[in-house]
């Protein structure tokens, strides 16, 4: 196809997997419909898309020490031979929609929230960068009318990016019984098969949310056992309830719930977190992959009997409505990106 425009698709200043996920099937439906599409990051998130097969195109080195105003630069600087005719943002810090901003190219913010506070530069959320966004895409599962912004007026309510063929593929997930995805996961998870547990659930809480070096100051000079290092997105005062969340929970199944709990959590470092407290458990047992695959992840949520979500807007609780799975929402922590009120 023929004259179609350069889509530059930026992301990298977010916690969590969503921004990563959506990447993914945004890259995967644009190209398949013919157009040309630029993905930039930073060192930081990189493996997060390397994950799932995307590729890097421009990836900007981030150290925890750098100053708000040296990541604008190194964003100015590693786009500065890169042409593209639309930006599309995954997050909603405003590091690489200032590059489109001042180069006056159109570009688009998509996030499940949108910032409470609006600043000036070199801060993440620049107040100008947001009012002449071409849209703020705010991506849900139902229907949610979007919060009110003065800064903000072309707000729009959305589902997930998900491609057609993704959607086909949930749909066949969503017509077979949970024992035949236990027998096909038991391969890959033998306690799926061999623990007698009585009941099997999911949280879905990633890692981002539950460690304490994944904020200022303990993010510095700190790479973590699986050689990533901490981008300090998260606040202290966000990390800890989740964390308590995850150890409450643990303890919760161990102490009231009269059967055996196999718990699927989503990254191997929640895991690691999480020993210290499942080694004290006699009826409560842990599971979880070393990395994010997006083919299997909705496998897992199928098998299970129960689903926990940590957000109401996320791409998870998505998923669990396509593949006809109910799900509980714990919103943790309270009073970020809008979850607690999106459900009401």
């Amino acid at each position: 196809m023929k004259n179609q425009p350069v889509i530059l698709l930026a992301t990298g200043f977010v916690d969590g997997r969503g921004g990563s996920k959506m990447c993914s099937w945004f890259y995967d439906e644009m190209v398949a419909r013919g157009y040309k599409v630029i993905v930039a990051t930073n060192s930081m998130y990189k493996y997060k898309l390397n994950e799932l097969r995307l590729k890097c195109d421009v990836v900007i080195d981030l150290n925890p020490e750098d100053s708000q105003e040296t990541i604008y630069n190194k964003c100015m600087e590693g786009l500065k031979d890169v042409n593209f005719d639309y930006m599309v943002s995954m997050g909603w810090r405003t590091y690489w929609p200032y590059i489109a901003y001042k180069r006056k190219i159109p570009y688009i913010m998509v996030d499940g929230g949108i910032p409470i506070n609006y600043d000036q530069y070199p801060t993440p959320f620049i107040k100008e960068v947001y009012a002449n966004t071409k849209l703020f895409l705010m991506t849900t599962w139902f229907n949610w009318k979007a919060p009110k912004s003065k800064i903000i007026p072309n707000i729009k309510v959305v589902t997930q990016p998900y491609p057609y063929k993704r959607v086909e593929a949930m749909r066949e997930i969503r017509n077979k019984p949970k024992e035949y995805f236990r027998e096909i996961l038991a391969n890959k998870f033998p306690e799926i098969r061999d623990y007698e547990y009585d009941l099997m659930v999911y949280l879905n809480l990633s890692d981002a949310y539950v460690d304490p070096f994944n904020f200022g100051p303990n993010n510095r000079n700190f790479v973590d056992p699986w050689g990533h290092q901490m981008a300090d997105y998260m606040a202290q005062n966000e990390i800890e309830p989740s964390l308590f969340f995850l150890f409450k929970l643990i303890a919760g199944f161990e102490t009231n719930y009269p059967g055996k709990v196999l718990l699927y959590l989503m990254q191997e470092k929640t895991k690691f977190i999480s020993e210290p407290i499942v080694k004290m458990c006699k009826k409560v047992k842990t599971i979880a992959t070393s990395g994010l695959d997006i083919n299997l992840d909705p496998l897992i949520k199928k098998a299970a009997d129960v689903n926990i979500c940590r957000a109401t807007n996320c791409d998870n609780q998505a998923d669990l409505s396509l593949i006809g799975e109910p799900t509980v929402t714990s919103v943790v922590p309270r009073s970020y990106m809008d979850e607690d009120t999106a459900a009401i």
